[in-house]
This record gives structure tokens, sequence and C-alpha cells, in this order.
């Protein structure tokens, strides 16, 4: 019987760290579009592939947004 290669999975950490913040003018993401839109001027000018995340509360509204370089 073969034994199958097992596949390494790397543990990480994430920390949030309040770094500024900035005016939404939407105030709601309601649609893909909007989510765009609030990512839209800080990942256009990126040249690699990112992870973005956006914190959203119960009424859609954003509270945080995160932007993480992709390994």
């Amino acid at each position: 019987m073969q034994t199958k290669a097992k596949k390494r999975v790397n543990i990480v950490s994430v920390s949030l760290v309040k770094e500024s913040s900035f005016l939404y003018e939407p105030r709601r993401c309601s649609s893909a579009i909007s989510s765009y839109q609030l990512f839209a001027p800080f990942v256009e000018s990126k040249d690699r592939e990112h992870v973005v995340i956006a914190g959203l509360n119960t009424k859609n509204e954003p509270l945080l947004k995160s932007l993480q370089e992709s390994a």
C-alpha cells in the first residue's frame, strides 16, 4: 500500500493595528461595485496581487479595511 505525500501548511498570525482612517462618502457597501469603490484607491496602482478585507457592520457600513500583499 502506498502512502500519500503530505502537504505542508504554513501557520501565520495576523495582528490588527489601526494605521489611519479615511472618509467613505457612500457610507454603505450595498453592491459589488460599491465594495470595489471602497478599495479602488488603494489597489489600482499595485503591481502584485493583494488580499483585501472589509469589516462591515449589520447595516453594511464599512468599519475597517485591510490590504495585505499576497505571498
